[in-house]
């Protein structure tokens, strides 16, 4: 197909999944054989966002608004239309033959623009959190639909029944050559102390941004429990929360403020938060991975980072991850919010190298055969070229 003109809108100013893997994708978008690349994201990019976009010569890259409509807020609206028809005005000036929406907002603003302009749109659909609304209001419009998982797909079938003929599955994906087991030197913690890792040593993490919903204070209590009930067997296990925390509402602050409360009320010195790190560098170095969440997961990146970098993973039975995970094969599953059956899948997975040895090789397969990088954004290539026809 001869190469066409797309524009890519994104949120950006949170570094989330759904920014990782656009990112992600971006950066191997390059050459003949592919579009080119405009990247319109809000005007406030986060900074980690910003420097990755910057490193990519071959996008053209643009900051605009990207407001939050409110259904009942008349003063949203106005606000929304001027930002999609000033959208629109760009894409009509650099001959944009086809728009790719991957957050919420860029799916609002980006399908008025596309009406507006008469170019199509593909939506990429992350999570649950559309506007019923705005999804009823809207989903006539997108030539194509890509959901993030299984579950994602089924949600929105639901709200949306329209969409059934239009969805198709597209996985994150990951480049297992990324994460290559090194000699860590020590990092620091969120205080500025340092953490040396040691051979003696198990480390168990979860990484993710701390929020209400992630499963850090389960995570939390699973230590306490595992010191307090098996004694000195896993004394010398490590947990690591690896994330920045998410403090953009008062019940996001107190659940933060309370983590870190429990951790030292209850003495837990092998809990460390270790804020934003590299985690292509830190995954190898955990001897497990938990995921955590205690609300339906749309997709779970972090498990296939896992499974990527040979780290074994036990991971809420909720959501994307029960697709993801095999129990015993590829993975281990806890009953969400339950700190005891974590423990105990803790412990159980500590104790048999077997099982260890087993879910790290069938993690890297599972990524093989579904998540490797270049299978994904050839899956997205090909549906991106039949929504033109």
């Amino acid at each position: 197909m001869h190469p066409y003109t797309l524009a890519i809108i994104d949120q950006g100013d949170i570094q989330g999944g759904a920014e990782a893997f656009i990112l992600d994708v971006m950066a191997q978008m390059q050459g003949a054989s592919y579009p080119k690349v405009h990247l319109l994201y809000n005007k406030t990019p986060h900074k980690s966002y910003l420097k990755r976009v910057s490193s990519m010569s071959h996008i053209q890259a643009k900051a605009l608004s990207l407001p939050s409509f409110q259904v009942k807020d008349i003063g949203s609206w106005f606000v929304g239309m001027r930002s999609a028809l000033s959208l629109g005005w760009y894409l009509k000036r650099k001959n944009i033959t086809l728009i790719y929406s991957n957050t919420i907002r860029g799916h609002i603003v980006g399908t008025v623009a596309s009406i507006i302009t008469g170019i199509p749109i593909v939506w990429m659909l992350h999570d649950f959190t559309f506007s019923s609304s705005f999804l009823r209001l809207l989903s006539w419009r997108p030539k194509k639909v890509f959901c993030v998982s299984q579950k994602v797909k089924e949600y929105y079938i639901d709200k949306a029944p329209v969409l059934a003929q239009k969805i198709s599955i597209i996985p994150n994906g990951v480049q297992p050559e990324l994460f290559i087991k090194k000699t860590l030197h020590a990092i620091a913690d969120i205080n500025g102390e340092p953490l040396v890792f040691q051979d003696d040593k198990k480390y168990i993490g979860i990484i993710g941004r701390i929020d209400t919903w992630k499963g850090q204070d389960v995570v939390a209590r699973a230590a306490r429990l595992l010191r307090d009930e098996y004694g000195t067997t896993f004394s010398h296990v490590e947990f690591l929360i690896i994330g920045n925390p998410t403090l953009t509402s008062p019940q996001r602050q107190q659940y933060y403020d309370n983590l870190l409360a429990y951790v030292k009320e209850h003495q837990l010195t092998n809990v460390h938060f270790l804020g934003h790190q590299d985690i292509y560098s830190l995954l190898p170095r955990l001897d497990i991975l938990l995921h955590a969440s205690t609300e339906a997961e749309p997709f779970g990146r972090t498990i296939i980072e896992a499974f990527a970098s040979g780290t074994p993973v036990i991971a809420s039975n909720l959501g994307a991850p029960m697709d993801i995970i095999t129990y015993g094969e590829n993975g281990l599953l806890f009953t969400p919010g339950d700190a005891r059956d974590l423990t105990h899948k803790i412990a159980m997975l500590l104790g048999d190298k077997h099982l260890a040895d087993t879910l790290t090789l069938k993690g890297k397969r599972s990524v093989t055969n579904s998540y490797q990088l270049p299978l994904i954004i050839d899956k997205i290539k090909k549906e991106l070229e039949t929504s033109l026809n």
